[in-house]
């Protein structure tokens, strides 16, 4: 019970969350982002290390972990949002529930695409923001990973994370 209660605090606190992750040459891989608040960058790589893994980390020219983003009119599109869970923590990008599934989907269906637009630490405010370029990507179908834990109590207290020009991710209270 103790240890629930420690995580919650870690978590509600957004403790853990001020853990800047830098590429090989230094620079932040989060950027600010005018309407999301924050984003990764464009073509990044780098590893993000925690006490429990070591992941690699790869953006496409949009600034997401996913390969490049093809058009293909024959392609049934599936656009994938979500936060951390979605994004893939813990796990490298083809380990993660979105590109698992796109392998599953493509082998059962044939050219299915799932654009995977998570980013960790994005809520349903981030979300709304991503629909448009869920729609230029001719997505049929948007899906949304949520996870009670952590956007419940975003998205209640109106919270948006963003980040400082070192790309250290800070919280802040969202007023429309």
């Amino acid at each position: 019970m103790l240890i629930a209660v420690a995580e919650w605090s870690v978590r509600a606190l957004a403790l853990n969350d001020n853990v800047e992750t830098l590429d090989k040459d230094g620079r932040p891989i989060y950027v600010p982002d005018e309407e999301l608040g924050y984003a990764l960058r464009p073509n990044a790589t780098a590893v993000l290390r925690r006490h429990e893994f070591s992941i690699n980390i790869h953006t496409n020219s949009h600034g997401y972990r996913d390969e490049e983003f093809v058009a293909d009119p024959n392609a049934f599109v599936i656009v994938g949002m979500g936060d951390s869970f979605a994004w893939g923590h813990g796990v490298e990008q083809d380990e993660s529930f979105f590109e698992v599934a796109e392998r599953r989907l493509r082998k059962r269906h044939g050219n299915v695409r799932i654009h995977n637009l998570a980013v960790s630490g994005y809520a349903q405010l981030q979300h709304r923001n991503q629909v448009n370029f869920a729609k230029e990507l001719g997505a049929k179908v948007l899906v949304v990973a949520f996870c009670i834990a952590n956007d419940v109590l975003e998205n209640g207290a109106l919270i948006v994370r963003s980040v400082n020009d070192e790309g250290v991710r800070k919280n802040y209270r969202h007023e429309g």
